[in-house]
């Protein structure tokens, strides 16, 4: 698996349309992937509904890769919550903004 794959870390390159850069080299459930595409919003920016842009994610993604809604929604909760936990106890609006993004999964 990539193990950091969202839209910073897809790029486009000459010998392919995409390439995805800066992996981790991660061994696991292949949808764990999609919990970084769900969240990876901008957090400076005011957004008004992120639940209806996360929602929207997860239609796509469940569409283009083929897993169940239920799946891609798990790793977009468990994502956020996991990395909120290797955060360093100075950046609680990053945490806080982090668990948002999971709370608007349930």
């Amino acid at each position: 698996m990539h193990g950091d794959l969202h839209h910073e870390n897809i790029i486009c390159a000459s010998r392919d349309p995409w390439l995805a850069i800066d992996p981790k080299g991660l061994m696991g459930d292949p949808p764990f992937n999609a919990g970084s595409m769900l969240i990876h919003l901008k957090p400076k920016q005011k957004i008004e509904n992120p639940k209806l842009i996360i929602s929207r994610k997860v239609e796509i993604l469940t569409e283009m890769l083929d897993y169940d809604r239920e799946t891609i929604s798990a790793w977009g909760y468990a994502t956020p919550v996991l990395a909120a936990c290797f955060s360093s106890d100075d950046d609680i609006s990053w945490i806080s903004w982090t668990m948002e993004m999971a709370d608007s999964l349930k």
